[in-house]
């Protein structure tokens, strides 16, 4: 009567509080989903509404994934592994590695692939740096050239000079223009224009060296200029670095090492006037001269040849994992929640079914049973030592003493 007085609301069973196992892995999972859609904002190149969109399904559908794929293993695959089936534990545990590692490498990709892209291009004005560096101490040193064509030049002019007064290269005469005297001007001319080809060349080189120096910084303010988009300051760093590398090429052309080295050839190699071997050889003697001292000074310069960098391509998944030492806590937190967690999980729960199960064994029942029948036992041995044959004897001494002891004391008494 008293059942049918309760009121409906005490009937309803208690609701069943979420395990702690199972709240971690759906707050997991939204995690999870979280990460995969700021990854996926990153590593899909398109904007706007439909960049939004798309990683929104990749995120939830990752997420679902992950959360099937790890409560399974833990609560299905665990348990099964305790009870000694090998291919469930394999099946959970390649699971998790396989969808965890997945879900890393996309995930890590797409949270530092701005920042590699940036490394990339802070990388590459730096080797620009260098680059130039050695490109303008390569041609500094064919600016040592220069004094040498001068001197070859004003001893040229001055050996003219001296054949027109006195012949003191033909040996002919008091002087005069004759064969020997056009040929040393030709030669005296030769030398005068390489000199200034050298001149006007080292001062386009200061000029150019001043404008590469000018593009460096531009370089680097657009790329610290935090308030573009990267894919922005990609697109003016290519114009600047296109820039450059045409400097770079006015400057090998501002200064003519492959003019000087056939110069120096031509000198060593002399000349020949006709009817004239004598003035010949005085005259291929100079020259053959002038021609070492600027060989020797030419073979001083370093001829390697030194490649230009390349503007680097867009990154990708790839080249974020190649500078993952950059970002090595990024890295780690991320495996972290998508591959050490889940296997931690799957362990804890497969050491305590292991345990529980070692617990429920009939051997660990049969270890236990001996201390329950401790008592009974005590109360048989206490039977057997009294049914003894010993102890018996014993009692029964003790009998026949205390009637002997009673009768005494009788016969005292109906003696008085």
């Amino acid at each position: 009567m008293s059942s049918t007085n309760r009121a409906p609301s005490e009937w309803k069973p208690k609701r069943q509080r979420l395990a702690f196992e199972n709240v971690l892995l759906i707050v997991l999972c939204i995690g999870t989903g979280f990460m995969a859609f700021l990854a996926m904002l990153g590593l899909i190149p398109e904007t706007g509404f439909s960049a939004y969109a798309k990683s929104a399904v990749i995120a939830i559908i990752a997420a679902v994934v992950s959360y099937a794929i790890n409560r399974f293993a833990i609560e299905k695959g665990a348990p099964l592994a305790a009870t000694g089936y090998v291919l469930a534990a394999v099946i959970s545990v390649v699971s998790i590695l396989f969808v965890g590692a997945g879900l890393f490498a996309s995930t890590y990709a797409g949270m530092t692939i701005d920042s590699v892209n940036e490394l990339q291009l802070q990388h590459h004005g730096q080797a620009l740096s260098r680059h130039i560096s050695a490109q303008n101490a390569k041609f500094t040193q064919a600016t040592r050239t220069l004094p040498v064509i001068q001197s070859i030049s004003a001893d040229l002019n001055q050996k003219v000079a001296c054949e027109l007064a006195t012949s003191c290269i033909s040996g002919r005469g008091d002087g005069g223009r004759g064969s020997v005297t056009r040929a040393m001007e030709a030669l005296a001319g030769r030398a005068d224009t390489i000199a200034a080809q050298l001149f006007a060349g080292e001062s386009k080189r200061q000029k150019l060296v001043g404008r590469l120096n000018d593009q460096l910084a531009a370089y680097q303010t657009v790329l610290g200029n935090s308030e573009w988009s990267i894919e922005v300051r990609r697109q003016k760093l290519t114009s600047i670095d296109a820039d450059i590398h045409q400097t770079l090429s006015e400057i090998g052309e501002a200064v003519p090492t492959s003019l000087l080295s056939a110069y120096a050839r031509e000198l060593q190699i002399g000349v020949s006037i006709d009817d004239r071997a004598e003035a010949t050889s005085r005259l291929n003697s100079i020259l053959g001269d002038h021609g070492r001292a600027l060989a020797s000074v030419i073979a001083s310069i370093d001829a390697t040849e030194i490649e230009r960098p390349l503007f680097p391509a867009q990154a990708g998944v790839s080249s974020t994992f190649g500078q993952i030492a950059y970002f090595m806590p990024i890295a780690a937190i991320t495996a972290v929640v998508e591959l050490v967690l889940p296997l931690a999980l799957w362990v804890y729960t497969f050491v305590q079914a292991v345990w529980d199960k070692e617990q429920r064994s009939p051997r660990t029942q049969q270890a236990a049973q001996p201390s329950k029948d401790r008592p009974s036992e005590a109360k048989s041995d206490q039977s057997k030592r009294r049914n003894h044959p010993r102890h018996s004897n014993r009692n029964a001494q003790k009998a026949n003493g205390f009637d002997r002891q009673r009768a005494s004391e009788l016969d005292d008494g109906s003696a008085h």
